[in-house]
């Protein structure tokens, strides 16, 4: 059975990628704040990739909007494609001197909930990161959660905010969830603003994180098919400017 890449991952289709995103949005300075509705289907890929990236590049504010798994697996697939173009821009420049880096290494998101009434919603704020991702200790590693659709949200709720804590403390190290499909990712980023919001009533408690996506293509034990793994690290969150951090307590307030 053929597996089909989610994502382009060839030079020629993250050309295409950084060509469309680049030319397909507009705005003006005023919107230093934008959400993009992410639907379930019929996302272009590159285009939203390509505007994620260049209001990251202007150091605007940009939220993506989901309801529904395929609608947040979408806003994951497109995030991490906004890392590939980043890396491809730092390959290029290193052979090419006229080629501008952009200012952040990668990107992560901070998920909340967002809610109108009856309606219930992801929102995932896009930050970028000027660093590459490091460990944060040698010793002890990285833990890793998996995720399976069959995962209690009860259950992988608590266990990530105690996988949190106990970094934070030094007892163990980076937290990340791995899993496979909307379903799982989905509840990965439910979970994950479940535990954020837990964290903002536990004051002092815990400095918060930010996620980061990656995707990687495996082989599976019980039938040596290829699969694509989504891995959602969490590492600690930059400090926020003034700015930001009225951003962030609104999104918290109306969550």
């Amino acid at each position: 059975m053929a597996v089909r890449p989610l994502l382009c991952s060839s030079r020629a289709g993250l050309d295409f990628g950084l060509r469309c995103g680049r030319r397909s949005f507009g705005w003006s300075a005023e919107d230093t704040e934008l959400k993009f509705r992410v639907s379930a289907e019929g996302v272009n890929l590159p285009k939203l990739a390509g505007g994620i990236s260049m209001r990251t590049e202007q150091r605007m504010q940009t939220f993506l909007e989901a309801a529904g798994e395929r609608s947040i697996y979408n806003c994951i697939k497109a995030l991490v494609l906004v890392n590939r173009f980043a890396q491809k821009r730092r390959e290029d420049a290193a052979n090419d001197s006229s080629i501008e880096v952009p200012w952040f290494h990668r990107v992560a998101f901070v998920p909340s909930f967002g809610k109108n009434g009856t309606m219930e919603w992801m929102r995932l704020r896009v930050i970028g990161l000027p660093l590459a991702p490091a460990v944060f200790s040698e010793s002890l590693g990285v833990s890793t959660l998996k995720v399976s659709s069959k995962t209690p949200p009860s259950a992988l709720e608590r266990a990530i905010l105690n996988e949190w804590l106990q970094r934070c403390a030094g007892t163990k190290g980076d937290p990340r969830l791995a899993g496979m499909g909307a379903t799982s990712i989905s509840a990965s980023v439910k979970a994950s603003a479940f535990c954020l919001k837990e964290l903002t009533t536990r004051r002092g408690a815990a400095r918060p994180f930010c996620c980061f996506p990656e995707m990687e293509e495996v082989t599976l034990a019980h039938n040596d098919q290829k699969a694509t793994m989504v891995y959602i690290s969490l590492e600690a969150r930059p400090l926020l400017d003034k700015a930001e951090e009225t951003t962030v307590k609104a999104d918290m307030e109306e969550s």
